[in-house]
């Protein structure tokens, strides 16, 4: 931190300590559809899905767990919780290329 903007006038360093890494065995399932969109033009294809994923509880410090003091060093609180998440997806599948594929044995 430089010094402007420490409570000591004197540059600082905020704490050195590793808060954002944690080992947990985490697990992913994904489904969705893909349709044809034949308004938009051949071979445009809608597409739709989610992805779960399963973490477990894991620590983590947001910006609320950083308070700064007073005495020039921040109090870190790390926060422990449920770490799972969804993952929507929406989009439109456009095809490159200039035509048709043939494959010839």
């Amino acid at each position: 931190m430089p010094s402007y903007a420490s409570n000591s006038g004197q540059k600082e360093s905020l704490y050195d300590e590793t808060v954002s890494s944690d080992f947990i065995l985490s697990l992913t399932a994904s489904g969705g559809l893909r349709f044809e969109l034949p308004f938009l033009g051949r071979g445009m294809l809608g597409d739709l899905g989610v992805r779960w994923h399963r973490n477990g509880e894991a620590d983590y410090v947001s910006s609320e767990g950083v308070v700064y003091s007073g005495t020039g060093e921040p109090v870190i609180t790390p926060t422990r919780s449920e770490a799972d998440f969804l993952v929507y997806r929406l989009g439109i599948v456009i095809p490159l290329g200039g035509g048709n594929v043939t494959v010839q044995p």
